[in-house]
């Protein structure tokens, strides 16, 4: 419907357009509203331009007042600032404090040098209550204002406006060649009015050229695995004065066996005290040890000398000079193995009488033939049982307690192919360490050094073809720890009672006496135990009262907490005992027979030198009193 109406517009429209009657055009135009919007009263008495201008007169005012305001707060900023910058205040900032410093660049170690501190106070005000302070490195000697091992202090007083002050500071610097030494500046000051304390920091920086000491770091470029090598470390003083309490600190790689030093090392296996050194001293530190690891591997060592802060530090606090070296681990020319009872542990633990066993394995790892191999084996050792020693071939020289295997003794051939292996077997048994004598052997051990050498086939016999391979075991022997048990009825410290000999189904106490040896090793954690039998008693009573010694009447068990057990007791001093009672009744199928007051009787401990758990068993305590002196005739007889 509505598509139809809109067509029937545009026809009409048409229609006129193209009419020929031109009154078809003319349309009746609609009237515009009479209703007035109160137009007079808007603008009554005023026309438009009135109006505007009306309008602007109240504006000006605003912004005028706002422009006057910020002239007058910009003219104001200026007379502050002009105020400020005539010195119309005491405020003291510290950017107008100027610290200039003058020294030489470089200098030498432990020469006294002047350092020139140059102080300007720019401010309208004084500085009050001024201080300077200058830190020094550690190891700096000062002469005067001295604070303490590093620090100066001078006190300045007042610095007036404008004022120029120079101070000059007398020092000496220590420290390594080339090292770079900073001194820091302080001027610590106080306000007119005002008890805040504010500072001002400068620093200055010098180079170390030339050092007091001269380090010489001697180490080998290469080793084997298992190799025995030497560092030495020599420290010369270059100083016209004398240096006071040197020290020298060592640190080894992981893999280094410390044996010995030559002078011995002052604290643990890598400090040592040089003391005072005149100029041109030498000092000469020898250290031997072992170094272990894989083919290959570096291991670096370093050396450092210098000062302490303290005495009773035991590291070098101000480095003169330090090195450090590393050594690369290499496959041995001549590979060699040393076991002991199957074992290749570098520290094997033996037992007092126990015989041991050593196997060596060798074999050539050059490209050419070796010639004239030579395997020595140096045994040392307070507890060697030299007569024991013995070996399928070699030559055992009981001089120097060496075993020998070369061409003329056998084991070893005189030309020794590429690749091949070889082996050499020998034995030996320690001194026992329980002897009966009145004298024990302190910590025993024995030392193996194996040394296999030779010739390079292709280079001759010059000394640098010579192929070394060395090597080190170390044995240590436990203690031997004993106990023994024995039963009284007589003798001791209590009186016991029943019949003796024993009549079956009536009971007889005894005394029950533990004494314990031990060799050559304190004993730690000594503990002794036993198990009574169903028919004997634990009667309660034990001497001496002191000793910690309990009772388990469930299981029937005794246990004696020894603790501690010194070397030589039973041997050169008196054993260790107690003594405790104990009944038994014997029952009738026991007639004849001796019966048991106590089980297997244990002690075990721990071995301080070998720290290894040992014990010793001693077996049934019977009722026969053969310890006793007192019993006579029958009464030492079975059970009836």
């Amino acid at each position: 419907m509505e598509n139809f109406e809109d067509d029937s517009v545009i026809k009409k429209t048409e229609k006129r357009l193209y009419s020929s009657d031109p009154g078809n055009l003319d349309r009746q135009r609609g009237r515009l509203s009479n209703t007035r919007f109160g137009e007079d009263k808007m603008w009554e008495g005023q026309d438009l331009n009135t109006l505007q201008m009306g309008q602007t007169k109240k504006r000006f005012p605003i912004l005028s007042l706002i422009l006057v305001f910020s002239f007058i707060f910009f003219l104001g900023s200026l007379g502050f600032a002009y105020y400020l910058y005539q010195g119309g205040t005491n405020t003291v900032s510290p950017e107008n404090i100027d610290i200039s410093l003058s020294a030489p660049v470089s200098l030498k170690a432990g020469e006294e040098f002047n350092l020139q501190v140059k102080i300007t106070n720019k401010n309208n005000t004084a500085l009050e209550y001024t201080d300077l302070i200058a830190t020094f490195p550690d190891g700096t000697s000062i002469p005067a204002y001295k604070v303490n091992d590093n620090q100066y202090r001078k006190t300045l007083g007042t610095i007036k406006p404008n004022e120029v002050v120079t101070e000059t500071i007398k020092a000496s610097l220590f420290g390594e060649e080339n090292a770079n030494r900073e001194i820091k500046i302080g001027l610590e000051y106080r306000n007119e009015n005002s008890n805040a304390i504010m500072q001002k920091d400068a620093s200055f920086s010098t180079i170390i050229s030339s050092s007091p000491l001269s380090l010489y770091f001697d180490i080998p470029k290469d080793a084997n695995s298992n190799q025995e090598i030497v560092l030495n470390v020599k420290t010369v003083s270059n100083s016209k004065e004398s240096l006071k309490d040197v020290i020298l600190n060592l640190s080894y790689p992981a893999g280094f066996i410390f044996k010995n030093s030559v002078p011995p090392a002052t604290s643990g296996e890598g400090v040592w005290e040089l003391g005072t050194l005149k100029q041109g001293a030498e000092k000469l530190v020898k250290i031997t040890g072992v170094i272990q690891g894989q083919n290959n591997e570096n291991k670096s060592f370093r050396a450092s000398v210098g000062t302490r802060n303290s005495v009773d530090s035991n590291k070098v606090d101000v480095t003169y000079a330090s090195s450090l070296k590393t050594l690369t681990l290499v496959k041995p020319y001549v590979d060699v193995s040393l076991t002991l009872n199957g074992s290749s542990d570098d520290v094997y633990v033996s037992q007092d009488k126990q015989p041991i066993s050593g196997e060596i394995d060798w074999s050539n790892n050059l490209p050419v033939k070796l010639l004239h191999g030579n395997l020595v084996v140096k045994l040392t050792g307070n507890s060697i049982d030299k007569s024991s020693i013995d070996t399928e071939k070699g030559f055992y020289k009981s001089l120097d307690n060496t075993i020998t295997w070369n061409n003329n003794g056998g084991g070893v051939a005189d030309s020794i192919d590429v690749g091949e292996e070889g082996k050499a077997t020998f034995s030996f048994e320690p001194l026992p360490l329980l002897s009966g004598t009145k004298t024990i052997f302190k910590n025993p051990e024995i030392n193996l050094d194996l040394k296999f050498k030779g010739i390079r086939a292709t280079e001759g016999r010059t000394e640098g073809s010579v192929v070394e391979t060395t090597l080190s075991r170390k044995i240590k022997i436990s203690s031997n720890l004993q106990i023994s048990s024995r039963a009284l009825y007589y003798s001791g410290p209590f009186k016991n009672t029943g019949t003796l000999p024993m009549t079956h189904d009536q009971e007889t106490t005894y005394t029950v006496v533990w004494s314990v040896v031990n060799s050559s090793n304190d004993v730690s954690g000594a503990v002794a135990r036993t198990v009574l039998p169903t028919n004997v008693r634990w009667v309660g009573t034990f001497s001496p009262d002191s000793e910690n010694i309990l009772y388990d009447a469930l299981s029937r068990e005794v246990v004696w907490q020894i603790g501690n057990i010194k070397a030589g007791v039973g041997v050169i001093v008196p054993s260790k005992e107690i003594s405790f009672q104990v009944g038994i009744i014997p029952s009738l199928k026991q007639v004849g027979d001796y019966p048991a007051l106590t089980q297997d009787t244990k002690i075990t401990g721990n071995d301080d030198f070998t720290n290894a758990q040992i014990s010793y068993t001693k077996t049934v305590l019977s009722s026969k009193l053969n310890s006793d002196s007192l019993v006579k005739g029958t009464e030492a007889g079975p059970v009836k």
